[in-house]
Parts: structure tokens; sequence; C-alpha cells
């Protein structure tokens, strides 16, 4: 996750589900505008100070459920970060779910630099022997 200063932005600051937990906004002093989710997971004392919708349909994870609210609330495009903790499984259906997004997404990994994805990007440059990487993103070039 970026620190608090990452959040220090003019948007709302939406929380899904357990990840509001394991994030620890609390942690870094940024409290969700929102959180949806089915909200199962969500610590019952932090849910007491948040602003939640429950999305219960259990057909669909709580990612996709509240990617699939904030277009109906006409809130996409989206800067997505810590999508990528957790079991394999989980992190490659978020990251699908990202991909139909069109949104950008921000990873701050200590043994990663830290590079903010974009549609539009054609080409950027790393130093020679650069390890990177690469996962079936659609059209990608390399």
């Amino acid at each position: 996750m970026p620190d608090s200063s990452f959040f220090q932005r003019d948007v709302p600051i939406i929380g899904v589900d357990g990840r509001t937990n394991r994030i620890g906004f609390h942690q870094i002093g940024v409290q969700p505008d929102l959180v949806m989710g089915d909200l199962d997971s969500v610590n019952p004392s932090l849910r007491a100070s948040l602003n939640t919708i429950c999305l219960p349909d259990q057909d669909y994870c709580d990612f996709s459920k509240a990617i699939a609210r904030l277009k109906i609330m006409k809130l996409l495009t989206l800067i997505i970060t810590g999508i990528t903790g957790g079991a394999i499984d989980y992190i490659l259906q978020n990251i699908n779910i990202f991909l139909s997004t069109g949104s950008i997404f921000y990873t701050s990994a200590p043994s990663m630099v830290d590079y903010t994805l974009e549609k539009s990007i054609t080409y950027f440059s790393l130093p020679k022997n650069t390890k990177i990487s690469l996962l079936g993103i659609p059209r990608a070039q390399i």
C-alpha cells in the first residue's frame, strides 16, 4: 500500500470489504469515504465508524461487485491499489477485473520499482537486465 500522502487527493477513497482491514487505512491515518462488499470480513468495530454499501450477492467477489456499483455511480476511472495481496487466485481474479475497468493501477512494493500503468502508455524505458513480470494483458506488445 502507498503511504498516507498518496491518499491526499481530491478524490473519494473507497475500500472493498475485508481489504479495508488489511490495507491498514486506520494504521496510516486515512479514513475511506465508502466501503463496499458483502461486509462479512470488515472488523465490526471498524465497520461501525464507516460509510458502507452492502452488496450481498454471493455469486460474485466483492471487488467485482464494487466495480459494477462504481460504474453505475459513474465513479470510473479509478486509481486502484492494494489488489495484489493474498492468495494467487484472488490476485489473478482482481487483475482480470481491473483490466475491464480502463482504470489506473498503482503499486508501491519495497522490492519493486513503482509504475503507474495507464491505457495510453505506449513506451517506457527500463535499465538493461531489469526483471519484469508479464501477465496476459490484452494487446500488450514487448
